[in-house]
């Protein structure tokens, strides 16, 4: 019985800290969205259209890649070892 005293305390402790800490971060999620600037619709739109540009050039880039990777295998020939005389086990 004595043990369970400070078990019981150590979990109302506990559960004291947890709450305030959630309750802290809660007030910093909620202050750190209201602080975000609003952006009107010719910003949005201009941010959209940027968008779509970089992923076409994204697109491109990778086609080229591609085309790279696959003419440096074409054109390297295989390679072999070279020809040693056939030892056998000792």
């Amino acid at each position: 019985m004595i043990g369970l005293v400070p078990f019981l305390e150590g979990v109302v402790a506990f559960i004291v800290i947890a709450g305030t800490v959630e309750h802290g971060v809660s007030l910093w999620l909620r202050h750190r969205a209201q602080r975000r600037p609003e952006r009107d619709g010719a910003e949005i739109e201009a941010l959209r259209e940027e968008n779509s540009e970089l992923r076409t050039r994204l697109a491109e880039l990778e086609e080229r890649v591609d085309f790279v990777e696959r003419r440096f295998v074409r054109e390297q020939p295989p390679r072999r070892l070279p020809n040693e005389p056939e030892r056998t086990p000792v």
